[in-house]
């Protein structure tokens, strides 16, 4: 299953190279603009009972908006089943929207702050925010209530600007966030219920003595656009087993970091420019990874063969 930014789902055979195309459908009312359109995917953990997927999309549904959908697998098609969540604000920038489920069976979603800054403090906006829900798109009963908010909501933790990656590491199950900076000090960051990370009040670290949450991974002064996050694990990945591997825009890289309980080191450059501007990553249920480039969004230079999925697979 894959998504396009211009509204369409693709269904493909298999994992393998050239494999068939089975169905195209098309969400209806996805806005395109800039940033924003049809952006995260999940599968559902009982899939294979229940044929549901969730998507994240900024649609024109009473106003423009970002709303987390739910569809279900119909023979080689997918069809139309809820809205589960709607309201979120939308903009051509910041608009986040990753979506992954945790072993604890909620299904997490990235929220961007759609430009407005304020958002992310704003503890009553679903923007700015690491989302968790249950699969009928009601609260769970152990989310934390933010500090200052009206009541218990999907918001997880706050403080967010750009989070556009998601995953969760194995073993333990600690949730680490992958999110952009301005012009600089892009974050990996591990979320904690009801924690607030300091967006726009303070970058990189030193907010812990004021109430913030300091990332454990930093770029530093630079920017290298990071976009996309997935770990790996098992024997044939060797001595990366447990790493992060974080896909970059700008960097066109794709990065590897070392992760050992909670400190994060990087470790790896792969890939520079070979295939351009890397936008998700995520771990195939082969265990490998499949990165998808995003040179046809305006920013990058696409040559024929744009867009792609790349497969990585550990060396035999």
């Amino acid at each position: 299953f894959v998504t396009e930014r211009g509204g369409n789902v693709l269904v493909f055979a298999s994992a393998a190279p050239g494999a068939a195309r089975l169905s195209t459908t098309t969400v209806p009312q996805v806005v395109q603009n800039g940033e924003s359109g049809l952006l995260g995917l999940a599968l559902d953990p009982d899939f294979a009972a229940n044929g549901f997927l969730y998507l994240c999309a900024t649609r024109s549904d009473g106003g423009t908006q970002n709303e987390i959908l739910r569809y279900r697998a119909d023979g080689n098609a997918i069809a139309f089943d809820a809205v589960l969540v709607r309201g979120m604000r939308a903009a051509g920038n910041h608009d986040g929207c990753r979506l992954r489920f945790g072993p604890d069976g909620k299904l997490w979603a990235t929220m961007g702050e759609a430009g407005n800054t304020a958002l992310a403090q704003d503890p009553n906006s679903l923007n700015g925010k690491i989302l968790r829900l249950n699969t009928d798109g009601s609260v769970p009963a152990d989310n934390p209530i933010l500090p200052g908010a009206r009541a218990r909501t999907i918001a997880y933790s706050t403080g967010h600007r750009n989070p556009q990656g998601i995953d969760f590491q194995p073993g333990t199950g600690t949730v680490f966030d992958v999110e952009h900076g301005p012009d600089s000090d892009d974050e990996v960051n591990v979320i904690r219920p009801g924690a607030n990370y300091g967006w726009p009040t303070v970058l990189q670290t030193g907010g812990a003595a004021r109430g913030f949450v300091d990332p454990v991974w930093s770029s530093g002064s630079v920017t290298f656009a990071t976009s996309g996050g997935a770990f790996v694990s098992g024997p044939t990945w060797g001595a990366w087993s447990g790493s992060l591997f974080v896909a970059t825009l700008k960097d066109t890289t794709l990065r590897r970091l070392a992760v050992s309980g909670t400190s994060v080191a990087s470790a790896e450059i792969l890939y520079r420019g070979k295939y351009g501007r890397l936008r998700a990553v995520v771990r195939g249920p082969d265990g490998a990874l499949y990165v998808t480039t995003s040179n046809r969004d305006g920013r990058g230079a696409p040559v024929a063969s744009d867009d792609r999925i790349v497969r990585i697979a550990p060396a035999p």
